[in-house]
């Protein structure tokens, strides 16, 4: 047994922030070399447990299992399509953020809008008005811009 290849398949999991089934299910897709075993258990080193956690980053903004191989893989010559799918990943992730912002201006106008009529034309300019700053979708950030929005319109 290698040094440092100390840590059960639980202990490597609560490190990562895992389950053991999610490390057994990432060492079936290939994401995580195949650990050494002692007496039929498996056997990791804290390298693992940073791997699994870069895994679980890599999860959390979306990679699927296919480009989360290609992320990991430090082979030269898969460069080129890591970036590419880097940059499609991100090309969506922006997509959905506008979608996302949209969807908040029409929201916090409907909640603060006194008209009947959402298909009013004071009601559009207010979602514009929103969807051009920022400040007025995030009331944590900006409370003054609450008591501007309720302000009567002249």
């Amino acid at each position: 047994m290698r040094v440092g290849h100390v840590l059960r398949i639980g202990e490597l999991a609560e490190l990562a922030g895992c389950t053991p089934s999610a490390v057994r299910y990432y060492e079936r897709e290939g994401l995580l070399p195949a650990p050494e075993r002692v007496g039929g258990q498996r056997r990791y080193s804290p390298e693992d447990a940073d791997r699994v956690r870069l895994i679980l980053v890599l999860r959390n903004v979306g990679l699927g299992i296919r480009d989360l191989g290609l992320a990991l893989d430090r082979s030269a010559e898969l460069a080129p399509e890591r970036r590419k799918a880097a940059r499609a990943r991100a090309s969506e992730l922006r997509a959905q953020i506008a979608r996302t912002t949209l969807a908040l201006a029409v929201l916090d106008h409907a909640g603060t809008c006194s008209s009947p009529d959402i298909d009013d034309a004071t009601c559009a300019r207010d979602i514009e008005r929103r969807l051009r700053d920022p400040m007025l979708t995030e009331p944590t950030t900006a409370p003054a811009a609450q008591d501007l929005i309720r302000a009567p319109r002249s």
